[in-house]
């Protein structure tokens, strides 16, 4: 309990530490699955990552007996990053704590909102950054399966999904070198591979593979990838005041074949980094309480620092399935 009197921001880590798995799990946010934070020291600077071109070169290795060994430079390049500050404070005057105390925890559903607003904005930029036809143009980046007939968009039961998705793997690992290890897509997609594709209904029905749960743990092996990650979060995209209008934060026009990190290593390949200030906040997102005492109120406040970036383009594969 807040002591009333003291106006200092203390840290309170278990309130984002309570709402974390309900958001990032219960509601399908999957930014942090897609660009894997990592914690940098300073707000901006310079980070360094290898050279997928230095690193998949075919050198000629042979050497002379009591020669010199054939070297080379470990040949890393630099990139530039800036965290941009989030942040949201939720006040609760003495006078509406004691009322709420009779129905919940005031503080605890103020650091809940708090924590999901942030963690939603962030699965934004996110989705914004990677199903990107700005960053992803051209035949090596991107492919229109959209249009009827020739290509044939996803909703259509008879589309080739699983030649579609493996394509673009390939052109991944022609252009990079590196196996891409993800589907990402958004639900109404998923719902249009286990339900209506022809071709994937066929391998399950192979298999006996009947109930949702079982074919969605077992999509990725049907269509050949490590893992599909599904995004589910949606927003209210009506203005203040205005009944609740929902609106997909990852949509089902396209979807992205990708390397996408699955360790803490700054050198692993993949597509991109939720860069965090970790000097600011130790885990994305750093909540706090104190007490405000020319309003009696409780102050929750929660603070995100980030850069949401895209370091290598080629690891990725942009595929617009949808008109």
């Amino acid at each position: 309990m807040i002591q009333h009197g003291d106006t200092a921001s203390r840290p309170k880590p278990e309130l984002a530490g309570a709402f974390r798995e309900f958001d990032l799990q219960g509601q399908k946010m999957i930014a942090s699955l897609v660009l894997g934070p990592i914690g940098l020291l300073v707000q901006q600077g310079t980070f360094t990552m290898l050279t997928r071109e230095a690193a998949t070169r075919l050198r000629n290795l042979a050497r002379a007996p009591g020669t010199t060994y054939p070297r080379r430079d470990i040949a890393a390049d630099s990139q530039t990053y800036k965290c941009v500050g989030y942040g949201q404070e939720i006040p609760i005057p003495k006078e509406n704590m004691k009322y709420y105390d009779n129905v919940f925890s005031a503080d605890m559903v103020a650091a809940e909102q708090v924590f999901a607003d942030l963690i939603r904005a962030l699965e934004y930029r996110v989705a914004l950054a990677v199903m990107n036809t700005t960053t992803w143009t051209g035949a090596a980046l991107f492919t229109d399966n959209s249009a009827a007939g020739t290509n044939e968009p996803w909703d259509a039961a008879a589309t080739n999904i699983i030649a579609h998705v493996r394509a673009a793997v390939l052109k991944v690992l022609m252009v990079t070198g590196v196996m891409p290890n993800a589907l990402i897509c958004n639900t109404t997609n998923i719902d249009r591979m286990i339900n209506t594709n022809t071709a994937i209904q066929a391998k399950f029905a192979a298999s006996a593979i009947v109930t949702r749960k079982l074919k969605l743990d077992n999509l990725a092996q049907v269509i050949g990838i490590d893992r599909v990650i599904e995004g589910q979060a949606v927003y209210n995209s009506a203005s203040e005041g205005q009944d609740f209008a929902g609106g997909e934060i990852w949509g089902d026009d396209y979807v992205m074949v990708a390397k996408v990190a699955v360790t803490s290593n700054p050198l692993e390949p993949c597509i991109g980094r939720v860069i965090y200030w970790k000097q600011m906040v130790k885990n994305l997102v750093e909540m706090a309480q104190y007490y405000e005492n020319q309003t009696k109120s409780n102050i929750t406040q929660g603070d995100m620092y980030t850069d949401e970036k895209i370091i290598d383009k080629y690891m990725g594969h942009l595929i617009r399935v949808d008109n």
